[in-house]
């Protein structure tokens, strides 16, 4: 692998390319890396960096200084390299892209561009990128870390350079699971003893237990990363074994109506219907219908007994398998009493509402699961009905969702729609690779 790396700062990577792994790597030709001083292709006290045009301050790496470097690169080499740049808007680097990456190197050179002052004019990217790439979302100096960065993790992928080829298939993010924890001598330290089954010699019990603590780990530290995977059947039981199981809760009572009363809502029969189906496909244990009325409460018994008994039954199967989730309960109290004896443990409450006036003092996003699920304890999602709930009964739940928004300032949806796009970003997959 040929990399060619152009920067203002050469002296930067004197100890970067002499030390470990890259090192030795150089030295075994699996690698070769030149420094493309870019001052070197100016004359001198030349500018490099030119005026952003239009308003505002800035200074950019100008077109023509990119145009020269990719220039001596091509014919000092005879190939056009496969270019990338460094800027904050970029694809963000990750496993996937680094394996993408590497596959279309193919036997090309490898031309790094590490941009300064405000980054680089867009013409030159047009002209010359066959990648952006980010490193993260925050700002540095320049693109010289970036591209030691990229360099550490590609370089892993170049047969050789890491003596164990298990090494590098196992690493974190190579799958939909981070690496599982590491443990060495001594066998205790600070009253804490490796786990036992790691000295069993028995492999099938030990990639098992390895198994189940990367699931652990990647669900507490990154359920993105597992969110954007697509997992096997195997895979997903195992997620599902390894996160507090999930409830959720259609309130009637104590919900506003119009004319901005407090009251009990109506219930209907497509809510009771479909959020069952979103419930099943999530995997939530129980789907709780709250109304103290005695008339709806027997319409929602009508409705159930309708498609749970005899031929109706077996003419959708599926409806009927789903509506065996659906619980019927009076009050709020009752849910979580139900809840707390079959759990051992009193759920945590998170509240759903669209209303984006109504505050809350622990508001929380569909990137908080990994922090709620540390505390181990069941989780109670409670959709409210008619115009929501009623404000002051907001407040008294653990946590509120953040409201769903679009692109357009309404956001009056359904409730059963709500309770679906809830499901999804919370306990979903967004695979994106298959």
């Amino acid at each position: 692998m040929n990399v060619f790396v152009s920067t203002l700062f050469p002296q930067l990577y004197t100890e970067f390319l002499s030390t470990s792994i890259i090192k030795r790597a150089i030295l075994e030709s699996k690698v070769s890396v030149v420094l493309q001083d870019m001052f070197s292709l100016v004359a001198p006290k030349q500018r490099i960096d030119s005026e952003v045009i239009g308003h505002g301050n800035g200074m950019l790496l100008g077109a023509p200084i990119i145009e020269k470097v990719y220039n001596k690169v091509e014919i000092e080499v005879g190939k056009k390299p496969f270019v990338i740049f460094f800027s904050p808007h970029g694809k963000t680097l990750n496993q996937d892209l680094l394996k993408d990456i590497y596959a279309n190197i193919a036997d090309r050179p490898v031309l790094l561009f590490s941009g300064r002052y405000e980054g680089f004019d867009v013409r030159a990217e047009e002209a010359y990128a066959d990648a952006i790439i980010s490193i993260g979302d925050y700002v540095l100096f320049g693109g010289d870390l970036p591209i030691m960065i990229f360099l550490e993790s590609i370089l892993r992928l170049v047969p050789g350079v890491i003596g164990k080829k298990e090494s590098v298939e196992e690493d974190s993010f190579s799958g939909a699971f981070l690496d599982h924890p590491h443990y060495a001598l001594p066998d205790e330290w600070n009253n804490k003893k490796v786990p036992s089954v790691l000295k069993s010699g028995d492999h099938k019990k030990i990639a098992q237990w390895r198994l189940e603590e990367s699931v652990k780990r990647t669900i507490k530290n990154n359920w993105n990363w597992i969110f954007n995977h697509n997992l096997t059947m195997k895979e997903k039981s195992i997620v599902k074994k390894s996160i507090p199981n999930h409830y959720c809760l259609l309130l009637h009572n104590d919900v506003v109506l119009p004319g901005n009363l407090i009251g009990t809502s109506s219930v209907t029969s497509i809510d009771i219907h479909d959020i069952a189906r979103s419930t099943t496909t999530y995997g939530i244990v129980k789907y709780f219908i709250v109304t103290r009325l005695p008339a709806q409460k027997k319409l929602v018994e009508k409705f159930l007994q309708f498609w749970q008994e005899g031929d109706k039954a077996q003419i959708n199967a599926s409806r009927a398998f789903a509506l065996q989730h659906v619980v019927l309960k009076s009050e709020l109290a009752e849910v979580i009493e139900e809840i707390t004896a079959i759990e051992g443990k009193s759920p945590i409450t998170i509240v759903t509402s669209s209303r984006r006036n109504v505050d809350h003092a622990n508001m929380i996003s569909y990137h908080d699961q990994g922090d709620i699920w540390k505390q181990e304890k069941p989780i109670l999602f409670i959709f409210g009905t008619s115009h929501g709930i009623d404000p002051l009964l907001i407040e008294k739940f653990n946590y509120k969702l953040l409201p769903i928004e679009g692109l357009e300032e309404f956001n009056f949806l359904s409730v059963r729609s709500a309770a679906a796009i809830v499901f999804d970003r919370w306990l979903g997959f967004n695979s994106t690779k298959k």
